[in-house]
């Protein structure tokens, strides 16, 4: 969610100042003040988090239980599964749907750093 959020508000921030006609060259000033400060608020609430109380801990039965279950989750149901693993379908589109728009977006941005030396 942070991935998609911090983007949008520079982006936002960023517009709004060059709307209300700040100079290009302090457009990300306060913008970056801001990220600073949402960063020191995300380490106060990283501060602030404590330890599980013990009452929510698991008793050895039932931690030796979870295991043998996640042992029989990962065995494999045939060789074939065995032999190809769990990636599958799922995992290529996965894989291409990141991968397709970084391999776009990787030329432009070589180009982008190659015009600024």
């Amino acid at each position: 969610m942070a991935g998609i959020v911090g983007p949008a508000l520079i982006a936002g921030l960023r517009d709004s100042q060059i709307a209300r006609g700040v100079a290009a060259n302090l457009v990300y000033d306060r913008t970056l003040h801001i990220m600073a400060g949402l960063l020191l608020i995300g380490l106060l609430c990283n501060l602030f988090v404590g330890l599980v109380n013990e009452k929510h801990y698991m008793s050895d039965d039932e931690l030796a239980h979870k295991r043998a279950l996640q042992r029989e989750d990962h065995a494999a149901a045939n060789a074939t599964t065995a032999a190809n693993g769990t990636f599958g379908w799922l995992g290529a589109g996965a894989w291409l749907a990141v991968g397709i728009p970084f391999l776009i977006a990787l030329p432009i941005a070589i180009k982008g750093t190659a015009a600024l030396l």
